[in-house]
């Protein structure tokens, strides 16, 4: 595992469409931003924010610098675990 404070950000964007493509065809009602952690604020680096359309679920920390904002159509706080499990192990085999 490598740091993940230390996670470039063209890293990470790449690292994040490949796993947004993995989360569209497992959860279809599931839509995901990636967001660059500024203080408090998360604000989106890429994914869904001009077209959100679908409640906010959750967030999910990915390093210092870096997290993912979940939203899902048909809120499931089940669903919600599973996929921010799936994106912890995904950016943990960095």
């Amino acid at each position: 595992m490598c740091n993940k404070g230390s996670l470039t950000r063209e890293f990470v964007v790449e690292k994040f469409k490949e796993i947004e493509k993995v989360i569209g065809k497992k959860y279809p009602t599931v839509a995901v931003a990636l967001c660059e952690l500024l203080g408090r604020r998360w604000s989106f680096l890429t994914g869904v924010p001009d077209r959100i359309v679908y409640p906010f679920v959750g967030r999910v920390e990915i390093g210092d610098r870096y997290g993912v904002s979940v939203f899902d159509k048909s809120p499931d706080i089940k669903r919600y675990e599973e996929i921010a499990f799936l994106i912890e192990e995904f950016f943990s085999g960095t």
